[in-house]
């Protein structure tokens, strides 16, 4: 419902701030959260000690993420205590999972938001008492459309665009699906109809997201659908990349690699987490796939696509995992030679299957083998990384990084934002360049993760 003069001018004074903690998909939750909130004529700001209103959108997939969101709490709780005209509404998937624990350790708190209930955000503190939190907290079924107000909070060229909420795989040690909920698809004439006014107001780059991209489609389609909603994405004329993140090895078809090989406005960028090759790692871990065909994929992917980049993520120190188990892991490591990598070490997480498995592994015994996994990964990184001097590659600039020395912060298609390396691009020529173009240079040097050129 739009607001009248009088709703709006009575609240265009008050201010607001915003914390948002985890990953992409809560990044878009907090970018719905601001185009919301200014819609209805609230005002940001940055600096939280301004703000009349403190939002923090949480993280709680593992412990860290939730030891991170409670210090964040505890922070903001402290500001509220020196500002008591204050309002502090805590989001997410931390209230999802641990409602009762925030309401007893912050009673300072004015609200609680689950993570299907953002599009409430501006009724709820209207509402909030100051005696007790005002709660809205439900089983997950809310979904953004393109007709969401939402306010991006990357760079003004990139923007990542959510094409599903919510899991169905049940992976034995992932909380997801508890506090997300079932996996839920957009209509692909929605996410065509807000990638369309991306581009248009100057996105270059789209970046799709789901807790599976792969899976997209399955609970609208009959069937998945991914295919499909690339085949009408990419004809949108000012769309240049589109970049596919978190897909699962399951689910991945050779119709789908297929059409990325055939399309230049998909990046040569896969980001599929495998977790393991351990096929009893696997089938305790729930992943509803084998090592064979993890290196199968592996295989087809490289053969049809020789350029691309595959970056993945494992998880080390499961349940029960043996020494013999890990090492079969490193050597895979070792033989595949991944373009990118993360690992974590097992978290255990209560409300999870993985939970109850023995023996649990000690904290250090963890923490080494993913230490060791890092270990191996980086001289891989190094030689790929040498592979590429004295070559050209095309660059999506980022920011400006040394206006003095003409120093830019770029990408290629092979790196994703926020958890790749970088690229340095030195200007040494007389034509001008901004953040947001897109410029062809040549790799001239290498620091660790990062690229050095010059163009």
């Amino acid at each position: 419902m739009k607001k009248t003069k009088h709703e709006r001018s009575n609240n265009h004074r008050i201010t607001f701030s915003i914390i948002s903690l985890g990953c992409p998909k809560n990044l878009v939750d907090s970018e719905i959260v601001i185009g919301t909130m200014q819609y209805a004529g609230y005002r940001m700001v940055s600096d939280i000690e301004k703000a009349d209103i403190l939002l923090v959108n949480t993280c709680a997939f593992i412990q860290p993420a939730i030891d991170e969101s409670f210090q964040t709490i505890r922070d903001l709780v402290k500001l509220k205590q020196t500002q008591r005209n204050k309002k502090l509404f805590i989001l997410g998937c931390l209230p999802q999972r641990e409602q009762e624990t925030i309401l007893t350790k912050f009673p300072e708190i004015d609200g609680l938001v689950g993570v299907g209930e953002f599009y409430q955000i501006v009724n709820l503190i209207k509402h909030a008492e100051r005696t007790k939190p005002i709660i809205a907290i439900a089983q997950p079924t809310f979904i953004y459309t393109h007709t969401t107000p939402r306010q991006l909070a990357t760079q003004p060229h990139t923007a990542y665009v959510k094409i599903a909420e919510g899991c169905n795989h049940y992976c034995s040690f992932c909380t997801i699906p508890r506090i997300r909920g079932r996996f839920r698809s957009r209509p692909i004439e929605s996410i065509v109809a807000e990638v369309t006014q991306l581009t248009r107001s100057g996105v270059k780059e789209i970046n799709l997201i789901a807790q599976d991209i792969t899976a997209y489609g399955s609970d609208l389609y009959n069937g998945y659908a991914l295919v499909l909603l690339l085949n009408k994405l990419v004809k949108i004329p000012e769309l240049r990349w589109l970049r596919l993140l978190y897909t699962n090895p399951a689910n991945f078809s050779d119709e789908l690699i297929e059409v990325i090989a055939r399309e230049d406005k998909i990046c040569k960028y896969i980001d599929m987490p495998i977790q393991h090759i351990d096929d009893t790692i696997l089938k305790q871990m729930n992943r509803n796939t084998s090592s064979q065909q993890i290196k199968t994929l592996l295989a087809k992917l490289r053969n049809r696509i020789p350029n691309i980049t595959i970056r993945t993520s494992l998880l080390v120190g499961f349940p029960g995992e043996s020494d013999r188990q890990f090492q079969r892991l490193v050597k895979f490591i070792q033989e595949q030679k991944f373009d990118r990598l993360g690992v974590f070490p097992y978290s255990r997480e209560k409300q999870t299957t993985a939970y109850y498995l023995k023996p649990q592994l000690p904290k250090n015994v963890k923490q080494r083998r993913a230490e060791i996994i890092m270990q191996i990964q980086y001289p891989i990184v190094l030689q790929k990384n040498q592979m590429l001097l004295g070559k050209e590659m095309t660059i999506l600039l980022d920011t400006e990084y040394d206006v003095k020395e003409r120093i830019y912060i770029g990408r290629s298609e092979f790196h994703a934002p926020d958890i790749d390396g970088v690229i340095y691009v030195w200007n040494k020529s007389k034509r001008k360049i901004l953040p947001g173009d897109i410029i062809s240079a040549k790799i001239v040097d290498m620091n660790d993760y990062d690229l050095i050129a010059e163009c």
